[in-house]
């Protein structure tokens, strides 16, 4: 709530963002080069082993695969993505590069034929994208499970209970009703001694009746 001299802030606390390791960004040299300084050949002979030997071989060759991956791929934070959407997805994304191809392509030639396949591949990424937020929007409300959180929902959708942009309190403690009255608060508060809104005001009803004067003449 916005109120002339006192601005409400509110905060939204969310769930911190952990590292996580990319295997697409592995250092294949770093890799192989822990990994072979880490792996050792077994002294004993390997004719007469024994379960548990077998099992400690494992182990270790497990914890030195582990250790030489982390090595060779850290962790690190995901970037931020503004207004990414969680129907998006890679199918959605190798189609618009297949867009953004085809345009360029007809742009250089200009032929008939690249431009019928650019609007074809267009035509189905738009396809798509319905298909998807259509099938993420039904996904999203099967997974509802309480009451709480339907009830949630329904007041989002409802748009209750939610108050106006540019909403003001007045100094009868009641709510103004539109854009124009916020604004007309806001001037008489800072500038007690301004007259322009009633100026403004007054201009515009004397054009309004202009108007309406010519428009009756129109008749005649």
């Amino acid at each position: 709530m916005i109120t002339p001299d006192r601005v409400s802030l509110s905060q939204v606390c969310l769930p911190p963002t952990l590292p996580r390791r990319n295997p697409r960004n592995t250092d294949r040299a770093v890799y192989v080069r822990s990994l072979n300084s880490k792996l050792v050949l077994p002294s004993d002979s390997l004719t007469n082993v024994d379960t548990a030997q077998i099992d400690a071989q494992v182990d270790q060759l497990t914890e030195s695969l582990l250790s030489s991956y982390h090595a060779a791929c850290p962790e690190t934070f995901p970037r931020d993505t503004p207004g990414k959407q969680p129907w998006w997805g890679a199918d959605l994304e190798r189609k618009r590069g297949k867009v953004r191809k085809a345009l360029n392509r007809a742009m250089n030639t200009c032929a008939d034929e690249d431009w019928d396949a650019y609007y074809a591949a267009k035509s189905s990424y738009k396809k798509c994208i319905r298909y998807r937020r259509t099938t993420g929007w039904r996904k999203f409300c099967g997974s509802i499970e309480t009451c709480q959180q339907a009830n949630r929902v329904r007041k989002v959708l409802a748009q209750q209970n939610t108050p106006e942009i540019a909403t003001l309190r007045k100094p009868d403690n009641t709510l103004t009703s539109s854009p124009e009255e916020a604004r007309r608060i806001l001037v008489e508060t800072h500038f007690p001694d301004c007259v322009f809104a009633q100026f403004v005001e007054a201009v515009a009803f004397q054009f309004d009746e202009a108007v309406a004067s010519t428009n009756d003449m129109n008749g005649y």
